[in-house]
């Protein structure tokens, strides 16, 4: 939980729980990502896969980081 509550402290502070609802959708979409990516037998699909799943998981983060500095 560790890790699931930095992402959360990222995501929003002022709301806990439901950054940490957030944070752990977030960690089960990074590893239900890479388990697909390593069940491909194609390589560039996998890549393909890891790379999308890395943007998608990373976007809550950017949104939150955008607008705490627009604040």
């Amino acid at each position: 939980m560790g890790v699931i509550n930095d992402i959360a402290t990222r995501l929003d502070t002022t709301d806990l729980a439901t950054a940490r609802t957030n944070a752990l959708t977030v960690f089960g979409l990074m590893v239900g990502t890479l388990q697909l990516a390593r069940a491909l037998t194609d390589r560039d699909l996998s890549n393909q896969l890891l790379a999308h799943g890395t943007q998608t998981a990373l976007k809550p983060l950017d949104d939150a980081t955008s607008s705490t500095t627009r604040t």
